[in-house]
Protein backbone atom coordinates (compact mmCIF):
# COMPACT_ATOMS: atom_id res chain seq x y z
CA UNK A 1 0.00 0.00 0.00
CA UNK A 2 2.97 2.09 0.86
CA UNK A 3 4.67 2.07 -2.66
CA UNK A 4 0.93 1.89 -4.44
CA UNK A 5 0.06 5.49 -2.29
CA UNK A 6 3.93 6.93 -3.96
CA UNK A 7 2.73 6.05 -7.26
CA UNK A 8 5.54 3.36 -7.69
CA UNK A 9 3.18 0.63 -8.77
CA UNK A 10 6.02 -1.81 -9.95
CA UNK A 11 6.80 -2.53 -6.46
CA UNK A 12 2.92 -2.16 -5.68
CA UNK A 13 2.59 -5.15 -8.02
CA UNK A 14 5.53 -7.13 -6.44
CA UNK A 15 4.78 -6.80 -2.94
CA UNK A 16 0.93 -7.97 -3.85
CA UNK A 17 2.47 -10.70 -5.98
CA UNK A 18 4.42 -11.75 -2.97
CA UNK A 19 1.11 -11.57 -0.74
CA UNK A 20 -0.72 -13.40 -2.93
CA UNK A 21 2.35 -16.43 -3.00
CA UNK A 22 1.67 -16.47 0.59
CA UNK A 23 -1.98 -16.27 0.89
CA UNK A 24 -3.55 -16.54 -2.84
CA UNK A 25 -7.01 -16.85 -0.46
CA UNK A 26 -6.99 -13.30 -0.14
CA UNK A 27 -9.11 -11.04 -2.33
CA UNK A 28 -7.68 -8.10 -1.19
CA UNK A 29 -4.28 -9.06 -2.83
CA UNK A 30 -5.92 -9.74 -6.13
CA UNK A 31 -7.53 -6.40 -5.99
CA UNK A 32 -4.86 -4.49 -4.94
CA UNK A 33 -2.73 -5.93 -7.90
CA UNK A 34 -5.25 -5.70 -9.82
CA UNK A 35 -5.71 -1.76 -9.30
CA UNK A 36 -1.74 -1.17 -9.41
CA UNK A 37 -1.76 -3.00 -12.86
CA UNK A 38 -4.60 -0.49 -13.89
CA UNK A 39 -2.67 2.71 -12.76
CA UNK A 40 0.04 1.22 -14.94
CA UNK A 41 -1.93 1.33 -18.15
CA UNK A 42 -2.16 -2.96 -18.11
CA UNK A 43 -5.54 -3.52 -18.38
CA UNK A 44 -6.15 -6.80 -18.99
CA UNK A 45 -3.63 -7.90 -16.29
CA UNK A 46 -6.24 -5.59 -14.07
CA UNK A 47 -8.96 -7.11 -15.16
CA UNK A 48 -7.78 -10.83 -14.35
CA UNK A 49 -6.59 -9.73 -10.80
CA UNK A 50 -9.95 -8.20 -10.46
CA UNK A 51 -12.24 -11.32 -11.77
CA UNK A 52 -10.16 -13.43 -8.87
CA UNK A 53 -10.76 -10.88 -6.34
CA UNK A 54 -14.45 -11.18 -7.81
CA UNK A 55 -14.30 -15.22 -7.58
CA UNK A 56 -13.11 -14.68 -3.95
CA UNK A 57 -15.47 -12.42 -2.48
CA UNK A 58 -18.48 -11.80 -4.92
CA UNK A 59 -20.04 -9.61 -2.46
CA UNK A 60 -17.25 -6.88 -2.83
CA UNK A 61 -18.77 -3.61 -4.48
CA UNK A 62 -15.42 -2.05 -5.03
CA UNK A 63 -13.95 -4.92 -7.15
CA UNK A 64 -17.34 -4.64 -9.37
CA UNK A 65 -16.55 -1.23 -9.56
CA UNK A 66 -12.80 -1.21 -10.13
CA UNK A 67 -13.72 -4.07 -13.05
CA UNK A 68 -15.97 -2.02 -14.31
CA UNK A 69 -13.93 0.92 -14.75
CA UNK A 70 -11.18 -1.34 -16.48
CA UNK A 71 -13.73 -2.52 -19.15
CA UNK A 72 -14.32 1.17 -19.56
CA UNK A 73 -10.73 2.15 -20.23
CA UNK A 74 -10.46 -0.57 -22.73
CA UNK A 75 -13.31 1.05 -24.29
CA UNK A 76 -15.91 -2.14 -23.51
CA UNK A 77 -18.66 0.02 -22.46
CA UNK A 78 -21.14 -3.20 -22.17
CA UNK A 79 -18.94 -5.11 -19.82
CA UNK A 80 -18.56 -2.12 -17.92
CA UNK A 81 -22.05 -1.22 -17.39
CA UNK A 82 -22.69 -4.67 -16.41
CA UNK A 83 -19.82 -4.73 -13.74
CA UNK A 84 -21.30 -1.13 -12.39
CA UNK A 85 -24.67 -2.38 -12.32
CA UNK A 86 -23.70 -5.27 -10.77
CA UNK A 87 -22.00 -2.81 -7.69
CA UNK A 88 -24.97 -0.80 -7.98
CA UNK A 89 -27.03 -4.10 -6.78
CA UNK A 90 -24.67 -4.49 -3.83
CA UNK A 91 -24.67 -0.62 -3.12
CA UNK A 92 -27.32 1.42 -4.29
CA UNK A 93 -26.60 4.44 -2.24
CA UNK A 94 -22.92 4.70 -4.13
CA UNK A 95 -23.45 7.87 -6.12
CA UNK A 96 -20.32 7.22 -8.17
CA UNK A 97 -21.03 3.93 -9.34
CA UNK A 98 -24.39 5.46 -10.79
CA UNK A 99 -22.26 8.40 -12.30
CA UNK A 100 -19.88 6.23 -13.91
CA UNK A 101 -22.78 4.38 -15.22
CA UNK A 102 -23.91 7.07 -16.40
CA UNK A 103 -20.85 8.34 -18.18
CA UNK A 104 -20.53 4.50 -19.81
CA UNK A 105 -24.48 4.98 -21.17
CA UNK A 106 -22.98 8.25 -22.62
CA UNK A 107 -20.47 6.93 -24.41
CA UNK A 108 -22.76 4.06 -26.22
CA UNK A 109 -24.65 7.07 -27.16
CA UNK A 110 -27.53 5.98 -24.88
CA UNK A 111 -28.87 9.59 -23.24
CA UNK A 112 -32.04 8.87 -21.80
CA UNK A 113 -30.37 5.73 -19.25
CA UNK A 114 -27.15 8.26 -18.64
CA UNK A 115 -29.42 11.17 -17.66
CA UNK A 116 -31.22 8.61 -15.41
CA UNK A 117 -28.26 7.20 -13.55
CA UNK A 118 -26.62 11.29 -13.55
CA UNK A 119 -30.14 11.93 -11.85
CA UNK A 120 -29.62 9.19 -9.14
CA UNK A 121 -26.06 10.03 -8.50
CA UNK A 122 -27.13 13.71 -8.04
CA UNK A 123 -30.07 12.52 -5.37
CA UNK A 124 -27.42 10.30 -3.48
CA UNK A 125 -24.86 13.77 -3.52
CA UNK A 126 -26.02 17.25 -4.96
CA UNK A 127 -22.73 18.85 -4.04
CA UNK A 128 -20.67 17.02 -6.84
CA UNK A 129 -19.90 19.34 -9.77
CA UNK A 130 -19.48 16.62 -11.82
CA UNK A 131 -22.44 14.75 -11.58
CA UNK A 132 -24.38 18.11 -13.03
CA UNK A 133 -21.95 19.15 -15.97
CA UNK A 134 -22.36 15.08 -17.45
CA UNK A 135 -26.42 15.57 -16.95
CA UNK A 136 -25.63 18.85 -18.67
CA UNK A 137 -23.86 17.06 -21.49
CA UNK A 138 -26.86 14.23 -21.94
CA UNK A 139 -29.01 17.07 -22.22
CA UNK A 140 -27.33 18.90 -24.71
CA UNK A 141 -26.27 16.45 -26.95
CA UNK A 142 -30.54 16.04 -27.20
CA UNK A 143 -31.24 19.52 -27.78
CA UNK A 144 -32.84 20.35 -24.29
CA UNK A 145 -30.04 23.17 -23.98
CA UNK A 146 -32.27 25.13 -20.72
CA UNK A 147 -32.20 21.96 -19.20
CA UNK A 148 -28.26 21.73 -20.10
CA UNK A 149 -27.88 25.44 -19.32
CA UNK A 150 -29.53 24.71 -15.81
CA UNK A 151 -26.85 21.70 -15.10
CA UNK A 152 -24.12 23.82 -16.10
CA UNK A 153 -25.05 26.42 -13.50
CA UNK A 154 -25.44 24.13 -10.72
CA UNK A 155 -21.84 22.92 -11.51
CA UNK A 156 -20.74 26.51 -11.74
CA UNK A 157 -21.98 27.16 -8.20
CA UNK A 158 -20.08 24.33 -7.18
CA UNK A 159 -17.05 24.79 -8.72
CA UNK A 160 -16.33 28.41 -10.29
CA UNK A 161 -12.95 28.36 -11.39
CA UNK A 162 -13.10 25.44 -13.23
CA UNK A 163 -13.02 26.44 -17.31
CA UNK A 164 -14.58 24.11 -18.49
CA UNK A 165 -17.75 24.33 -17.20
CA UNK A 166 -18.09 28.15 -18.17
CA UNK A 167 -17.09 26.63 -21.59
CA UNK A 168 -19.96 23.96 -21.91
CA UNK A 169 -22.88 26.46 -21.00
CA UNK A 170 -21.21 28.68 -23.34
CA UNK A 171 -21.21 25.94 -26.21
CA UNK A 172 -24.84 25.23 -24.93
CA UNK A 173 -26.13 28.91 -25.36
CA UNK A 174 -24.58 29.04 -28.24
CA UNK A 175 -26.23 26.33 -29.73
CA UNK A 176 -28.97 28.11 -28.56
CA UNK A 177 -28.75 31.03 -30.59
CA UNK A 178 -28.56 33.01 -27.42
CA UNK A 179 -24.72 34.51 -28.40
CA UNK A 180 -24.41 37.47 -25.45
CA UNK A 181 -24.63 34.76 -22.82
CA UNK A 182 -22.55 32.24 -25.13
CA UNK A 183 -19.71 34.91 -25.42
CA UNK A 184 -19.90 36.16 -21.54
CA UNK A 185 -19.15 32.47 -20.19
CA UNK A 186 -16.83 31.75 -23.06
CA UNK A 187 -14.84 34.88 -21.84
CA UNK A 188 -14.82 33.42 -18.48
CA UNK A 189 -13.35 30.63 -19.59
CA UNK A 190 -10.38 32.25 -21.12
CA UNK A 191 -10.04 34.18 -18.45
CA UNK A 192 -9.77 31.28 -16.32
CA UNK A 193 -7.61 28.87 -19.22
CA UNK A 194 -6.08 31.64 -21.20
CA UNK A 195 -4.12 28.78 -22.72
CA UNK A 196 -6.79 26.71 -24.13
CA UNK A 197 -7.01 27.58 -27.80
CA UNK A 198 -10.83 25.64 -28.12
CA UNK A 199 -11.88 28.12 -26.09
CA UNK A 200 -10.91 31.14 -28.24
CA UNK A 201 -11.79 29.27 -31.13
CA UNK A 202 -15.45 28.98 -29.76
CA UNK A 203 -15.61 32.36 -28.89
CA UNK A 204 -14.42 33.77 -32.15
CA UNK A 205 -17.22 31.97 -33.59
CA UNK A 206 -19.56 33.21 -31.55
CA UNK A 207 -18.55 36.87 -32.71
CA UNK A 208 -18.48 35.75 -35.84
CA UNK A 209 -22.05 35.14 -35.85
CA UNK A 210 -22.16 38.68 -34.55
CA UNK A 211 -20.84 40.34 -37.05
CA UNK A 212 -17.93 41.10 -35.07
CA UNK A 213 -14.87 40.22 -37.62
CA UNK A 214 -12.71 42.39 -35.81
CA UNK A 215 -13.24 40.44 -32.23
CA UNK A 216 -13.51 37.02 -33.85
CA UNK A 217 -10.28 37.53 -35.80
CA UNK A 218 -8.39 38.48 -32.50
CA UNK A 219 -10.01 35.23 -31.11
CA UNK A 220 -8.88 33.34 -33.99
CA UNK A 221 -5.18 34.98 -33.76
CA UNK A 222 -5.45 33.85 -30.35
CA UNK A 223 -6.57 29.90 -31.39
CA UNK A 224 -3.95 30.41 -34.37
CA UNK A 225 -0.75 31.11 -32.18
CA UNK A 226 -1.68 28.13 -29.49
CA UNK A 227 -2.34 25.82 -32.39
CA UNK A 228 -1.10 26.31 -35.59
CA UNK A 229 -1.52 23.24 -36.62
CA UNK A 230 -5.20 23.16 -36.87
CA UNK A 231 -6.69 24.22 -40.13
CA UNK A 232 -9.95 25.27 -39.00
CA UNK A 233 -8.45 28.05 -36.74
CA UNK A 234 -6.75 29.25 -39.75
CA UNK A 235 -9.85 28.71 -42.50
CA UNK A 236 -12.32 30.68 -40.04
CA UNK A 237 -9.57 33.69 -39.29
CA UNK A 238 -9.68 33.83 -43.08
CA UNK A 239 -13.11 34.01 -43.86
CA UNK A 240 -13.73 36.88 -41.01
CA UNK A 241 -10.65 38.41 -43.35
CA UNK A 242 -12.56 38.24 -46.41
CA UNK A 243 -15.78 39.41 -45.17
CA UNK A 244 -14.19 42.74 -44.41
CA UNK A 245 -12.86 43.15 -47.54
CA UNK A 246 -9.06 42.00 -46.36
CA UNK A 247 -8.51 39.45 -49.58
CA UNK A 248 -4.86 39.47 -49.26
CA UNK A 249 -4.86 38.72 -45.74
CA UNK A 250 -7.63 35.65 -46.29
CA UNK A 251 -5.77 34.52 -48.39
CA UNK A 252 -2.99 34.21 -46.60
CA UNK A 253 -4.66 32.31 -43.87
CA UNK A 254 -6.53 29.89 -46.79
CA UNK A 255 -2.76 29.10 -47.86
CA UNK A 256 -2.06 28.34 -44.50
CA UNK A 257 -5.09 26.14 -44.27
CA UNK A 258 -4.54 24.19 -47.42
CA UNK A 259 -1.15 24.02 -46.39
CA UNK A 260 -2.36 21.69 -43.18
CA UNK A 261 -4.97 19.63 -45.26
CA UNK A 262 -4.78 20.16 -49.06
CA UNK A 263 -7.68 17.66 -49.53
CA UNK A 264 -10.73 19.96 -47.89
CA UNK A 265 -12.24 21.23 -50.83
CA UNK A 266 -13.86 24.12 -48.93
CA UNK A 267 -10.91 25.86 -48.23
CA UNK A 268 -9.70 25.73 -51.98
CA UNK A 269 -13.23 27.09 -52.93
CA UNK A 270 -12.84 29.92 -50.06
CA UNK A 271 -9.53 31.09 -51.22
CA UNK A 272 -11.09 31.01 -55.33
CA UNK A 273 -13.35 33.74 -53.62
CA UNK A 274 -11.14 35.19 -51.75
CA UNK A 275 -9.34 35.91 -55.19
CA UNK A 276 -12.68 36.34 -57.27
CA UNK A 277 -13.14 39.25 -54.86
CA UNK A 278 -9.92 40.49 -56.00
CA UNK A 279 -10.72 40.05 -59.74
CA UNK A 280 -8.10 37.54 -60.12
CA UNK A 281 -10.14 35.63 -61.89
CA UNK A 282 -7.04 33.29 -63.25
CA UNK A 283 -6.40 32.32 -59.92
CA UNK A 284 -9.89 31.81 -58.57
CA UNK A 285 -10.56 29.71 -61.38
CA UNK A 286 -8.00 27.57 -60.46
CA UNK A 287 -8.54 27.24 -56.26
CA UNK A 288 -13.16 26.26 -57.86
CA UNK A 289 -11.50 24.17 -60.12
CA UNK A 290 -10.18 22.07 -57.54
CA UNK A 291 -12.82 22.24 -55.34
CA UNK A 292 -14.72 20.74 -58.04
CA UNK A 293 -12.17 17.70 -58.18
CA UNK A 294 -12.64 17.12 -54.76
CA UNK A 295 -16.07 17.72 -54.44
CA UNK A 296 -17.53 16.89 -57.89
CA UNK A 297 -20.89 16.58 -56.74
CA UNK A 298 -21.10 19.98 -55.11
CA UNK A 299 -23.33 22.04 -57.16
CA UNK A 300 -22.39 25.45 -55.36
CA UNK A 301 -19.00 24.90 -56.49
CA UNK A 302 -19.44 24.09 -59.72
CA UNK A 303 -21.62 27.29 -59.69
CA UNK A 304 -18.66 29.34 -58.34
CA UNK A 305 -16.17 28.07 -61.30
CA UNK A 306 -18.77 29.05 -63.72
CA UNK A 307 -19.46 32.20 -62.29
CA UNK A 308 -15.59 32.71 -62.47
CA UNK A 309 -14.94 31.37 -65.76
CA UNK A 310 -18.19 33.90 -66.95
CA UNK A 311 -16.14 37.28 -65.49
CA UNK A 312 -12.85 35.84 -66.88
CA UNK A 313 -14.54 35.55 -70.38
CA UNK A 314 -15.99 39.27 -70.42
CA UNK A 315 -12.72 40.59 -69.57
CA UNK A 316 -10.77 38.54 -72.61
Amino acid sequence: AAYFGKGDYDRSIADNTRAIDLNPNNADYWYGRGTAYFCRGDYDRAIADNTRAIDLNPDNEDYWYGRGTTYFRKGDYDRAIDAYTRAIDLNPDNADCWSSRGIAYSYKEDDNRAIDDYARAIDLNPNIAEYWSNRGNAYRRKGYYDLAVNDYARAIDLSPDNAVYWYIRGVAYFLDEDNDRAIADLTRAVDLSPDNAVYWYIRGVACFLEENNDRAIADYTRAVDLSPDNAVYWNNRGHAYLLKGDYDSAIADYACALELNPDNAMYWNNRGDAYFFKEDYDRAIADYARACQLAPDNVHYRDDLRKAESQNGRLS
